[in-house]
């Protein structure tokens, strides 16, 4: 027994689904897709503050490698990135030479276009010349 017109009828489309059951539906995929990008940028954010523990290792080491190579600290982070390590040695016959090892006192950073180091968060990294200490400049992260 069809009734014309109805109410019904009229919400239901040919598959007979409703209005409110598409909206339920749409609402139910965008809840989940609300809390999977929200773990996805939590972990990416996880991610992130990890690489920048080890990038604020790596520079503060290559801060103590430049002080025990050159006896000075650097005046900035870009003579770490620029600067090639060089150790002197005394040789037996006390005849003094120079090993250059391979590489800069910090590789495999991402640099700025003013030649200074990246962190992870896209920020500089901050350098005080007279106490030779690093920080990041990222809010949050500046006590590291």
């Amino acid at each position: 027994m069809n009734r014309p017109n109805s109410v019904s009828n009229t919400l239901r489309n040919e598959n007979g689904r409703t209005v409110l059951e598409t909206l339920l539906t749409l609402l139910f995929v965008l809840i989940v897709l609300i809390i999977a990008i929200d773990r996805f940028t939590a972990s990416i954010n996880t991610v992130r503050e990890g690489a920048l523990r080890i990038e604020l290792s790596n520079l503060r080491s290559g801060v103590n490698l430049f002080a025990m190579t050159k006896r000075r600290l650097p005046k900035s982070l870009n003579e770490l990135v620029t600067e090639k390590v060089v150790v002197t040695k005394q040789g037996i016959n006390g005849v003094e030479f120079k090993v250059q090892m391979v590489g800069r006192y910090v590789e495999s950073m991402t640099v700025g276009e003013n030649g200074l180091p990246l962190d992870p968060f896209g920020n500089t990294y901050t350098f005080d010349p007279v106490r030779g200490m690093v920080h990041t400049t990222t809010a949050g992260y500046e006590s590291w």
